[in-house]
């Protein structure tokens, strides 16, 4: 008999300026994993912006039972009607439940191409999820240490 995980209902929502603090703990968090250099005060500093000018337009949150942010997808203005999703990711205890996708149809539901950079030394299996999820891996990046992944709307 094979016994399925748990799946826990988690609350998503839209980010906002309140939530960034939270943001920057889970980044912090993950950083290993994106990867974020943020062991120098500048580098938190300009991370910092980005996460409020992103939560300041389209980005959401996931939420425990308790109300604390657990995920998170960034997003901004992208290119005439795109968004950029710079940043996103579920806490280790908190994965394998479906959240992240959860997340990502959040910003698929505006119906704008979205545009994701990844790190060719992000160790979350960043890229394989995002064509999983139906994005297409752009050629010649303009980043050679980044690989470029486009979702458009049907």
């Amino acid at each position: 008999m094979t016994i399925k995980p748990r799946i826990v209902a988690t609350q998503m929502r839209k980010a906002t300026p309140d939530d960034v603090p939270a943001i920057m703990i889970a980044l912090e968090t993950l950083s290993d994993e994106i990867p974020i250099n943020m062991d120098k005060e500048n580098n938190r500093n300009a991370l910092g912006i980005i996460v409020a000018e992103c939560c300041a337009q389209n980005s959401w949150v996931a939420l425990d039972e308790t109300d604390h942010v657990i995920g998170f997808l960034l997003g901004k203005k992208y290119k005439f009607d795109g968004i950029a999703l710079p940043y996103g990711g579920v806490l280790k205890g908190y994965r394998k439940q479906g959240r992240f996708s959860k997340l990502l149809s959040k910003a698929k539901a505006l119906k704008r191409p979205l545009h994701v950079d990844v790190n060719h030394e992000n160790k979350s299996g960043m890229a394989a999820r995002l064509v999983k999820e139906g994005f297409v891996k752009e050629q010649g990046s303009p980043f050679p240490s980044q690989d470029c992944f486009i979702w458009l709307p049907k």
